[in-house]
């Protein structure tokens, strides 16, 4: 698993589940800033993520990461998480 590989599930999970958004993505991209992503659906990339790379993010600043954070952070978290597994 490459960072790229983290990074095409989030775009993958955005475009598939919220075509509405048109929205580049890109490892720059804090998901707290695309407007049409609220804390639902930043909570529901989030348990996509998890199921994808069969990982646990904390819950305790999980969403609230997910809100401030860039995409490039998210995709360490994961990496970082996945790593931990082995």
């Amino acid at each position: 698993m490459s960072s790229t590989d983290v990074l095409r599930a989030i775009q993958k999970i955005v475009k598939d589940n919220y075509p509405q958004i048109r929205e580049n993505i890109t490892l720059d991209t804090v998901l707290g800033d695309v407007e049409q992503l609220d804390s639902l659906e930043l909570a529901t990339i989030g348990v996509q993520l998890e199921g994808q790379f069969g990982v646990r993010f904390p819950d305790t600043a999980f969403e609230k990461d997910l809100k401030t954070v860039t995409v490039k952070e998210v995709v360490k978290t994961v990496e970082d998480l996945v790593a931990q597994k082995k």
